[in-house]
């Protein structure tokens, strides 16, 4: 991992159970700040579920999840939020019969520090704030490009735009480390690369990013690290192909990890 910083987020130990079934089994790893740290695996690795758990959203068996040496274990998702861990989910989210600003502009008044009696007397300090949280709607959408959107209904939007949108709205949590859960699922290839500039314009932000993806996703702006979830011998020598060709750049304990996975001549039947 990246040598200087801290650890924005720990997870140790993390096992997570849905009956008898282990979905995840004693993960750990740590996310450091200014980090995009990808986590790959095929379906079924558990990446999700670990999302769900880091978010607050299931309880895991077992483990500890910290952020910055808060312990998030037990805590509800709006509390985790609160935090400055936020997510998007591998579904769009977005409220779709609002229109693109208004999107926004709910998640900003998350922030408001206006009270009910003062809404409802009109007092100057809710327009003023109004006005305030409008100019910052428009400049997040500004900054994911969709500035020229505002007024659409979400509805109408095509999908690689929607996706930006969700993003919109977790920026307008002001998280200090995102989740994003397979952004860039379903995305055609100028999507996608629309897509990756963003992520590099996040990472200027100072914010730390989680993805979820895979091991053949375009996940190459700025330092990403890698985290194999599963023991998949085909999806870990994909990793250390792109560690080799220069795709992504990595730490020698992933490159270790990645090919600890992948059997030697010694270890074939």
């Amino acid at each position: 991992m990246s040598v200087g910083t801290a650890a924005e987020l720990t997870v140790e130990g993390l096992t997570i159970r849905f009956g008898g079934l282990t979905a995840v089994d004693h993960v750990s790893f740590e996310v450091h700040a200014g980090e995009v740290l990808s986590l790959i695996g095929p379906n079924g690795a558990g990446k999700t579920t670990a999302f769900n758990a880091i978010t607050g959203y299931i309880e895991p068996a077992g483990g500890e999840i910290r952020y910055r040496g808060t312990r998030l274990t037990g805590l509800e998702p709006n509390a985790i939020a609160a935090l400055g861990v936020v997510r998007t989910f591998q579904k769009t989210s977005v409220f779709a019969s609002q229109t693109v600003h208004d999107n926004v502009a709910i998640g900003l008044h998350l922030r408001s520090h206006q009270r009910p009696l003062a809404i409802l007397a009109g007092l100057p300090s809710v327009a003023r704030e109004e006005a305030e949280l409008a100019r910052e709607a428009a400049e997040i959408l500004r900054f994911v490009g969709l500035e020229a959107r505002g007024h659409d209904i979400a509805a109408s939007l095509p999908y690689g735009e929607l996706r930006l949108l969700e993003v919109a709205i977790a920026l307008a949590a002001r998280p200090k480390l995102l989740l994003l859960d397979e952004p860039v699922s379903g995305m055609n290839p100028v999507e996608t690369e629309s897509f990756m500039k963003l992520l590099s314009r996040i990472r200027t932000e100072g914010i730390t990013v989680l993805l979820k993806g895979e091991a053949e996703g375009p996940y190459r702006a700025g330092p990403v690290y890698l985290w194999v979830t599963a023991e998949d011998e085909a999806r870990a020598r994909e990793v250390i192909q792109a560690i080799e060709s220069g795709a992504y750049a990595t730490s020698d304990d992933d490159v270790a990890a990645a090919e600890a996975q992948v059997p030697t001549q010694d270890d074939q039947p």
